[in-house]
């Protein structure tokens, strides 16, 4: 994780603020926005989610100086490469199907947060290749707990991980393949 608060705390405080998203969908909104775009501030990834209806509710002073923590560690951590980023997700104590379920939430967040920037890709390398992944990886459904099934989840998680970096690399490297889209 890219922070010392657990994930069931963060859920929690999305939970306490009257929202029904997971927080691992709102941090995967937070991760799309920061590939496209390394300046995006705390107060534009809650814009997002406010405009788009992923989180609505209001947060407590606490709730907000825990999330702009873990806005915080993740550009920083993302920043910094060395494949120090980790996707905001629960913990191997949680049941497998329910991990999985979380783990296509914070894909569909992450697509979300790569669409929302305001502008026309054409997407370099591996990107589009990894991009699909995601989408397939947002649709995935478990219902099983086999130890199998527990490899092929650690596998699944560290391809995120690393699928992040490398297109948040691509990205940043090849900035001429954003260009604005007409108004």
């Amino acid at each position: 994780m890219t922070s010392d608060v657990p994930y069931d705390d963060y859920q929690l405080i999305i939970e306490n603020s009257g929202a029904e998203c997971s927080i691992a969908e709102a941090h995967g909104v937070m991760t799309g926005m920061l590939c496209v775009d390394e300046s995006v501030s705390f107060f534009g990834w809650q814009h997002e989610l406010n405009s788009s209806r992923i989180l609505t509710g209001e947060f407590d002073a606490q709730g907000v100086e825990h999330l702009g923590a873990l806005f915080d560690s993740t550009r920083d951590l993302m920043a910094a490469g060395g494949f120090g980023f980790s996707p905001c997700l629960p913990g191997d104590d949680v049941h497998i199907s329910n991990r999985v379920r979380v783990l296509s939430e914070w894909c569909q967040g992450f697509l979300h947060g790569l669409g929302s920037a305001d502008i026309e890709m054409s997407w370099p390398g591996e990107c589009k290749e990894i991009i699909n992944d995601f989408i397939a990886i947002s649709q995935v459904d478990s219902d099983s707990d086999s130890e199998d099934d527990e490899a092929s989840l650690m596998e699944l998680v560290e391809y995120v991980r690393v699928g992040v970096e490398l297109i948040r690399t691509e990205l940043l490297v090849v900035p001429s393949t954003a260009q604005s889209k007409p108004h």
